[in-house]
């Protein structure tokens, strides 16, 4: 052995061995902690391994407890990667890979075995449950990963649920997709139905806790599923400008749909940017900015690093103190929310936390009421609708409503109406290919031949800058076909 391995093995001893009084585990609420786990299915859906079954989902639970003992080591939450992936590998091996993948550098499985499988938790294994229904979240992830909040969190009264991330067709998760993120929510809101039938669970509506895609998942979720009240997003995802493009793709992509309460906790990152929470502007929304974390500290490795320095790279600060921080504050946050209440910021106290919060704009009109109104008030009364609510909400029509608008049958008589509402539409949504393919047809209809090009013109140009994020794939290239085959007529 020379001198160079020697000392590396030196140091790795130094960074990974605990202590005695170590344990993976925040400062927590009154409670005991419970553990579960268990394999669900999903008939709905087809299972990624075996087609003709349904879906499996391995879901796995913490919930406050009578009992005290803490019997659960981090090592079996570790364990439970190998499960998880569906597979035989050594889930060692898979954790100092997960690692090394995060920014660190260790890559022996045996050290990070022999420094963290007999860490205390705050868990025991299927513990008796604490008297009461208690509210429920829902916090997708690998076990090992959300472990220290999740147990915290259950600590302070709360059941919390989570389950290994997959893609809708494949184990290996395609992130730059809505697929991705929509089998994502479909799983969290299955994984939800099977905690609510424990005994201790509350059945009424439930939180969503993510962090990166997950956190998109949610927002996607939220879009279409009532039941969920509040969003927590731990950091990227939300905030950053590639998976907002993508939950812009989702199928059922709303922003008037988003109501529900948001915390948005978020630390320095070239490609985050909170503002772009901003346009969920009917959401009551509280931002958490925290300056010494990154991305996945906000996961079990924040509280690790105290004792394991450089576990996925180097850290910023203390990042223990900052989970604890982002641990009292989601608390702080739930609390308030189930009071009917909006978080009162004025009464924390964080060291290093920068809190502000921006209250949400009334809610838009629904498009049937849109439909109506242009039934009874016509194109004037849409515009006089838009002009009145537009100091308030920048864009009080969605879209989708305009779009509606425009192929109703009052309108199909009277293009000039039409057109009327179709330039407001593009004021409102200047990038849409869809709009100014449909003010160029229109023109094109009413022998209007120069202004048709123009309006063409700009339609592809749209769509070359990406400027109409709903239309992708096959879609996108249709209307580019079709722009294409029109501006030929044009030309003959």
């Amino acid at each position: 052995m020379n001198l160079a391995t020697l000392a590396s093995l030196v140091l790795l001893m130094t960074q990974v061995e605990p202590e005695s009084h170590q344990a993976a585990v925040l400062v927590g609420g009154d409670y005991g902690v419970g553990f579960s786990s268990a394999m669900i299915t999903d008939a709905s859906r087809r299972d990624i391994d075996d087609r003709s079954a349904p879906r499996r989902i391995r879901a796995s639970w913490w919930y406050p407890s009578e009992q005290m003992r803490r019997t659960v080591r981090y090592g079996d939450y570790v364990e439970l990667l190998a499960a998880d992936a569906g597979a035989p590998p050594d889930a060692w091996q898979m954790y100092a890979d997960w690692l090394v993948n995060l920014g660190g550098t260790q890559k022996d499985p045996a050290a990070w075995r022999r420094a963290l499988s007999d860490l205390p938790t705050m868990a025991s294994r299927d513990a008796s449950p604490a008297p009461g229904a208690f509210p429920v979240i829902v916090f997708p992830g690998r076990v090992a990963g959300v472990s220290v909040l999740a147990e915290t969190l259950a600590s302070h009264g709360f059941v919390v649920a989570s389950f290994a991330i997959r893609g809708a067709t494949t184990q290996a998760l395609k992130w730059w997709s809505p697929s991705a993120m929509e089998a994502i929510a479909l799983d969290a809101d299955r994984v939800a139905e099977h905690v609510q039938q424990q005994t201790y669970a509350d059945r009424g509506p439930w939180t969503f806790i993510g962090l990166g895609i997950s956190a998109s998942a949610g927002l996607v979720a939220a879009m279409d599923n009532q039941r969920i009240e509040t969003l927590v997003s731990l950091e990227g995802g939300i905030t950053t400008a590639g998976e907002s493009r993508i939950v812009e793709q989702s199928t059922n992509f709303s922003i008037q749909a988003v109501r529900l309460p948001m915390l948005v906790i978020h630390a320095p990152h070239p490609h985050v940017d909170v503002s772009r929470v901003n346009r969920y502007r009917y959401s009551d929304r509280t931002y958490a900015y925290f300056p010494a974390m990154s991305e996945f500290h906000f996961l079990s490795f924040g509280w690790l690093e105290q004792f394991t320095p450089g576990i996925i790279g180097e850290a910023k600060g203390e990042t223990w103190q900052d989970l604890q921080d982002a641990a009292d504050l989601i608390v702080a946050y739930l609390r308030s929310r189930q009071q009917g209440q909006a978080l009162d910021i004025q009464k924390l106290s964080f060291d290093s936390v920068e809190l502000s919060q921006h209250a949400a704009v009334p809610p838009p009109l629904s498009d049937d009421d849109l439909v109506d109104m242009l039934a009874s008030a016509g194109v004037e009364g849409i515009a006089r609708f838009r002009s009145s609510a537009i100091s308030g909400d920048p864009k009080p029509i969605s879209l989708a409503a305009y779009q509606r608008l425009e192929r109703q049958q009052t309108l199909s008589d009277v293009p000039e109406q039409r057109l009327t509402l179709l330039q407001l539409a593009r004021q409102d949504h200047p990038g849409s290919a869809v709009i100014l393919y449909t003010i160029a047809r229109l023109h094109q209809q009413q022998e209007r031949l120069g202004q048709a090009e123009e309006y063409y013109r700009l339609a592809l140009n749209a769509l070359s800058v990406d400027g109409d994020r709903t239309l992708i794939g096959e879609r996108r290239q249709q209307y580019a076909d079709a722009i294409a085959d029109r501006l030929a007529e044009l030309d003959r």
